[in-house]
């Protein structure tokens, strides 16, 4: 009979968890030697949502899960799954905007009967958004004017959403007016400023997202023609037998 002995093999996660906490496995035979104290990894988590009180929470999060998925449709949109997420934590005028935007969508969704918004919660971030976008408009510089159309693109969701398609109308010619006559070369080139907006996608989406809502007022609600040009830069024919890589750029 053979006098060496099979010890069990030692659970895995012991070894996990002493490798975290810098533990070597005879750690408790020599518990009376004197040892170095192998402070544990702090493990940071990155927080998604916006910080504040937990009703605002709450309605970002219904903006992130929700609401920006319907704005996008079928078509990925990177203005909406993205931008507008990770602006908000560094822009309040944003955050709150999209705040307001969820809790009206939210109360859209429940038809007002069994919402669990807190009353005024939409139109009371709403006039904080707007206030802060006031004081940011005040500085003339490339990410104030960003913020701005931005923000304008999330009033017109707002208050269609809400049902005040004058006050959409009103927000969409103001956004579509700064869209018209801005020049953020010559505002980048004084500030100095890292813009928000990437000049090769950012900025090109979100200026169809004006041109498609503009063509929709002016479709659907009978008002002024569009005020924002649509170039087509290749005939109907080569349209026709021209193949695309993927959906969104056939939607271009």
């Amino acid at each position: 009979m053979s006098q060496y002995k099979c010890d069990s093999y030692e659970d895995p996660r012991n070894i996990v968890d002493r490798r975290l906490r810098g533990t070597p496995k005879s750690a408790k035979s020599r518990s009376s030697m004197p040892t170095a104290v192998v402070p544990s990894p702090s493990i940071t988590m990155i927080d998604v949502d916006a910080v504040g009180a937990l009703e605002e929470r709450r309605s970002f999060h219904h903006f992130r899960i929700r609401t920006a998925d319907g704005l996008s449709g079928a078509f990925e949109s990177g203005f909406w799954s993205r931008l507008v997420l990770q602006l908000s934590h560094s822009e309040p005028a944003i955050k709150h905007a999209l705040i307001a935007l969820g809790a009206a969508h939210e109360n859209y969704q429940a038809d007002r009967v069994d919402s669990l918004i807190a009353p005024g919660l939409a139109l009371k971030q709403y006039n904080r958004a707007i206030s802060l976008l006031n004081q940011q408009i005040a500085h003339s510089s490339r990410r104030a004017t960003e913020v701005t159309l931005i923000c304008c693109l999330i009033f017109v969701c707002f208050e269609s959403v809400q049902g005040n398609y004058d006050a959409a109308i009103v927000h969409l010619k103001s956004g579509i007016g700064i869209l018209k006559g801005r020049n953020l070369t010559a505002v980048t080139e004084v500030s100095r400023e890292v813009p928000y907006l990437d000049p090769e996608t950012d900025e090109d989406e979100l200026t169809e997202l004006f041109t498609r809502l503009d063509v929709s007022a002016s479709a659907f609600l009978d008002i002024q023609p569009p005020q924002l040009a649509i170039s087509l830069s290749e005939s109907l024919h080569d349209l026709a037998s021209q193949r695309f890589r993927d959906l969104a750029e056939a939607r271009k």
